[in-house]
């Protein structure tokens, strides 16, 4: 049943889905079946209720597919994997209060700048070490993944080692292998702060 236009006043709103362009920032984007709400009499386009919702959604979800960002539900399965809450992923990557909640939600698209860092920090456990440290992020839960991720690397390194080396080596494999990890962090921490130096 039609309803009242708020713009012209006349009874002739009723939903319908269309092709719609959206203007968001400086790009447009153009939704195929966009569930809107359409006058007859005057042409005015507005949304209601969970259409609202629906195309925030929508108009997000087509830039991302468009620019080649992270989905919501990648960004939700990174920030997990180091077990650090939503509010400790603003503060880690120094974005602002509630926008990592909006990234997951769905209806703000990160940045490609923002979505290069998230995909590093997917990848590089020491890259999130090193972001905690700076960042102030106190996350015990975080560092117990970090932990478990340096035995594991530790561990595989080790067995490797052994394989090469035969059943009874000369050297503790095993204090080895931790001097040589945490030489390599110390490492990559000494040029990760002459970079930021030099920047």
């Amino acid at each position: 049943m039609p309803e009242r236009c708020l713009k012209c006043g006349e009874n002739t709103m009723h939903e319908r889905i269309a092709q719609m362009q959206h203007v968001q920032g400086s790009r447009t984007v153009l939704i195929e079946n966009d569930r809107h709400m359409f006058c007859e009499s005057c042409g005015n386009v507005s949304y209601l209720g969970d259409q609202i919702s629906q195309i925030e959604l929508t108009v997000a979800r087509k830039i991302r597919e468009e620019d080649g960002l992270l989905p919501p539900q990648d960004l939700k399965a990174i920030r997990l994997k180091y077990n650090l809450t939503q509010a400790e992923m603003e503060q880690l990557i120094s974005a602002g209060p509630k926008t990592w909640v909006r990234w997951e939600r769905g209806k703000v698209v990160q940045s490609k700048v923002a979505d290069t860092l998230i995909r590093q920090i997917a990848e590089q456990p020491d890259l999130v070490r090193s972001l905690l440290s700076r960042s102030g992020v106190a996350s015990a839960a975080a560092q117990q993944v970090l932990a478990a991720i340096d035995e594991d690397v530790e561990r595989q390194v080790a067995e490797m080692m052994r394989q090469r080396l035969g059943p009874n080596p000369a050297v503790d494999i095993e204090m080895l292998v931790r001097d040589t990890a945490e030489a390599i962090r110390r490492s990559q921490r000494e040029v990760t702060a002459r970079i930021v130096r030099a920047a």
